[in-house]
């Protein structure tokens, strides 16, 4: 029973060499490291040829593992069980063909003891390369640039009322000296353009110096005057006052110097009835006012044409005799825009 209970410890480990092991004549040893201590032998075994079972020995030291006989009479019988187990591995193993002409050919190579191929290097797909676009910094336009420097004046001159401390002040000051300065030097940019430019250069036509207003005004009063003594034949003069309106009695003053300079014709109506300073006839509206569609608004001026029957208003309130040339010349003998030397197609 003791044999027994020996012999089925070490099957699992050494059972599959019991038939390689009776090759040999005498006791083989195998030692079986414990489980606790890998540095100890806890257990010894020996195979026992003549009644084939395995029984205990005695402990060995640590350097005699690996199926090394403990006494040292083994030792050629375990060499001998050595070589016997390493013939029997090679035997498992799969023979390798010899190379010759009808061997086949791996990796392009013969078959040999080392056939195995390298495993083929995947091919990935050619990845196309997506051209990445730099992002286009936009610069900011003019007007929000200006808008821009708007912002950063009207904070400095807010901080400045709000909080008008040295450094405050100093900012808005600088700030606003440099709108200054720029603008300055947009005035002298401005001259230059108008200079080299007579069509940009609206004193070429319009003086502004003082000897060139005199004679501009001069050559204006002229045609005015040339202007009246064309039209005096075909147009007359309504003038609306009343006896109540303090401008009227003066306007009608220069109404009667005016006709009397051109001979024209004036017919004077009073809107409320009474009679008016500076005219001894004069007649009462009776709806005429209405019916020439002019403005419930006294004094007034119109031209009639006698010719059309068109009725011109010429203006409301107290006017003076070179207003009235101006405007009486304007209307009958100047196209819109004429007077400035521009007309409607410049404009599209």
């Amino acid at each position: 029973m003791a044999r027994a209970s020996h012999a089925s410890s070490p099957n699992k480990a050494g059972r599959s060499l019991g038939a390689l092991m009776a090759m040999s004549k005498a006791r083989t040893v195998l030692a079986l490291p414990s489980m606790n201590s890998p540095r100890s032998i806890s257990a010894r075994w020996i195979f026992q040829n003549s009644t084939r079972t395995w029984r205990p020995a005695s402990p060995c030291p640590i350097q005699w593992m690996l199926l090394r006989p403990c006494r040292k009479g083994f030792e050629t019988m375990a060499i001998r069980s050595l070589i016997a187990i390493s013939i029997f591995a090679s035997a498992a193993l799969p023979v390798a063909a010899e190379p010759n002409g009808d061997t086949q050919v791996y990796c392009d190579r013969d078959l040999g003891y080392h056939f195995y191929c390298d495993p083929d290097k995947a091919v990935s797909d050619p990845v196309e390369e997506v051209p990445v676009e730099s992002e286009v910094v936009v610069a900011p336009s003019a007007s929000e640039r200006l808008e821009t420097e708007r912002a950063i004046f009207d904070e400095a001159k807010a901080a400045m009322v709000l909080d008008p401390t040295p450094a405050n002040v100093e900012r808005y000051m600088r700030l606003q000296k440099r709108w200054v300065d720029n603008a300055a030097y947009m005035t002298a940019q401005w001259k230059r353009v108008v200079w080299s430019n007579p069509d940009l250069d609206e004193s070429v036509d319009w003086p502004t110096s003082q000897l060139g207003r005199q004679a501009e005004r001069d050559i204006e009063r002229a045609a005015e005057t040339a202007s009246i003594e064309a039209i005096k034949d075909r147009y007359g003069i309504f003038y609306f006052g009343a006896g109540t309106c303090d401008f009227c009695a003066v306007y009608e003053q220069i109404l009667g110097g005016f006709a009397d300079r051109y001979g024209l014709t004036i017919l004077p109506v009073s809107v409320d009835g009474r009679p008016l300073a500076g005219f001894e006839g004069y007649q009462v509206d009776t709806g005429q006012r209405a019916r020439m569609g002019l403005a419930d608004v006294t004094p007034a001026v119109a031209l009639y044409d006698a010719e059309t029957g068109e009725v011109i208003p010429v203006g409301y309130g107290l006017l003076t005799i070179s207003e009235l040339e101006y405007r009486i010349r304007a209307l009958t003998t100047m196209a819109p825009g004429e007077e400035y030397g521009v007309e409607a197609h410049d404009l599209d």
